[in-house]
């Protein structure tokens, strides 16, 4: 991701540089960096526009989490959004 940062640390403009594969995960780096405020750089103590590269990466859901529970397939989440089961006549 290629950022424009401004004088006051705001962004710009961004730009997609390579893809991950995936549009969502891109267009989630995307927002990540538009709602994003940095340092600015400075030249001669001053601060001043300019251009970064921002590598973006993403964890997917992982085995660790999935047996602590945290994640959306893992027990915890199993067993609290069990569907519920149709009634039965006795």
């Amino acid at each position: 991701m290629e950022v424009a940062i401004g004088a006051d640390g705001t962004v710009l403009a961004c730009s997609l540089t390579a893809s991950s594969g995936n549009s969502f995960l891109d267009q989630a780096a995307v927002n990540a960096a538009r709602n994003s405020r940095f340092a600015p750089g400075t030249k001669d103590g001053k601060p001043v526009e300019m251009k970064v590269k921002v590598p973006f990466r993403f964890k997917l859901a992982d085995e660790q989490k999935e047996q602590r529970g945290d994640a959306h397939t893992g027990p915890y989440w199993a067993e609290r959004y069990k569907p519920a089961l149709p009634a039965r006549e006795v």
